[in-house]
């Protein structure tokens, strides 16, 4: 997915590529119409269960505003054919949470 195009209806972000995938969705690095780098959040699967989850991290990063909590700054729903995959934009970090947390606490190997 190089070069997807995701669209909101207040800006376009082109993706560099993925940098992390995890249980529900792929993140991408981004940048948006004025070059400014974000991450993005799409959905890998759309059965009902897994977009009421979404739904539910979505409403929880919107409604709880702290340092410690992913800031929502866009979202919107990319369209593959006939799937329709939500998605959500926030702030680029310079690692992930995993690397984050494993810097924190190494564990044993």
């Amino acid at each position: 997915m190089g070069n997807t195009i995701f669209e909101t209806a207040t800006n376009i972000y082109t993706s560099d590529g993925s940098i992390g995938d995890g249980g529900c969705g792929t993140v991408f690095r981004v940048r948006d119409v004025d070059g400014g780098a974000f991450a993005l959040k799409l959905l890998h699967d759309t059965s009902t269960n897994k977009r009421k989850r979404f739904k539910n991290e979505l409403a929880f990063c919107r409604r709880n505003q702290h340092e410690r909590i992913i800031n929502v700054v866009d979202e919107g729903v990319y369209i593959a054919g006939t799937k329709h995959r939500p998605f959500y934009v926030m702030p680029l970090f310079a690692s992930t949470l995993r690397k984050s947390i494993q810097a924190v606490f190494p564990t044993n190997k």
